[in-house]
C-alpha cells in the first residue's frame, strides 16, 4: 500500500473538524506574525481575543483565535503579509512604502504586537489604483 492509499482509507482520522477557530501560531502566520512575543502582545492589548478549547487531536486544553477574532482583526488592522495578500508583490515592499509614508506599526500600551497597522491608512497607502 503506498502514501496516497494510505491517505485515502485513514486520512479522515487525522483531519481537524472544522470547530470555528486556529491555534494563536496559525493565526500568526495566517497574517505573517510568526514571533511569540508579538502574537502574546496581540492578546494581552486587546488586539485580538483568544478562547480556550479542547485540540479535538490532541486533547489538549489551548488558547485559539475564533474565527469571528479573526475576522474582527481583518476589519480593523492590517500587515504587510495581508498587504500582499491583497495587492500582489512582496510583503518586504508594502513595509518600505508604509515607512517611506510614515506610518508605523501600532504600539497598543507601548508594547511591540508586530507589523501590525491601521487597516483603513495602511491600505489607502499601499493600493496600487
Amino acid at each position: 500500500m503506498n502514501l496516497a492509499e494510505v491517505r485515502e482509507v485513514l486520512g479522515h482520522l487525522f483531519e481537524t473538524p472544522d470547530e470555528g477557530w486556529v491555534g494563536l501560531s496559525e493565526f500568526g502566520r495566517m497574517i505573517g506574525i510568526r514571533e511569540t512575543q508579538h502574537l502574546k502582545a496581540l492578546s494581552a492589548t486587546g488586539t485580538i481575543k483568544l478562547e480556550k478549547h479542547r485540540n479535538p487531536k490532541t486533547s489538549v486544553i489551548q488558547e485559539v483565535v475564533t474565527r469571528e477574532a479573526v475576522e474582527n482583526f481583518h476589519k480593523t488592522f492590517t500587515t504587510p503579509k495581508i498587504l500582499q495578500s491583497t495587492f500582489g508583490g512582496s510583503s518586504l515592499t508594502y513595509r518600505t512604502k508604509l515607512e517611506k509614508a510614515g506610518l508605523h506599526p501600532l504600539r497598543p500600551e507601548g508594547r511591540d504586537i508586530g507589523s501590525v497597522y491601521e487597516k483603513a491608512i495602511a491600505t489607502k497607502t499601499c493600493d496600487p489604483n
